[in-house]
């Protein structure tokens, strides 16, 4: 079996689905900044956005659904839900005082699209948090690549001494 066609599944057997996101993001007392999109990998998807945020990430919430397809018409959903705070693209601007209209609007989205047996709900997870985790695996990655070739050079180095 393939790395692609093991990817699809969790380690538990169950085909894996797709998720829709929402990045937080706020300075200091200001507004918030929320990014909705949809993703396979949300933590790369983390990456990429924090690499380019100008403001601070504070919070990714992730919903994990069935399929891309769902996940695609939920985004959709969400976009029309948070339409009185579109700024820019995917990207929506909330004043402090409209958080708790803005966390309304998107709870019957949710509820029209649960469905019995996968009922839709938020994992919070703390930007710096998931941000030190995902820095400590590269870092780790890195030192074990590194290690890795210092001791093929010096093989090399061996080897051709004997020749």
């Amino acid at each position: 079996m393939s790395v692609r066609k093991l990817d699809l599944y969790h380690p538990d057997g169950r085909l894996k689905g797709s998720y829709v996101y929402m990045l937080l993001c706020q300075e200091g007392g200001g507004p918030i900044y929320v990014k909705a999109g949809m993703s396979d990998r949300p933590t790369r998807r983390f990456s990429s956005l924090r690499a380019g945020c100008p403001v601070a990430p504070k919070i990714m919430a992730v919903c994990e659904v069935r399929s891309r397809n769902h996940a695609k018409r939920i985004e959709a959903a969400l976009h029309l839900a948070f339409q009185p705070w579109h700024a820019h693209l995917e990207w929506y601007r909330v004043p402090f005082e409209d958080k708790k209209r803005f966390n309304l609007s998107w709870q019957p989205v949710f509820r029209q699209w649960s469905e019995e047996g996968w009922r839709l709900e938020w994992t919070q997870i703390s930007a710096q948090a998931l941000a030190s985790r995902l820095d400590a695996n590269a870092n780790l990655f890195r030192s074990n690549f590194m290690r890795r070739s210092r001791a093929y050079r010096d093989f090399a180095r061996h080897r051709s001494c004997e020749s």
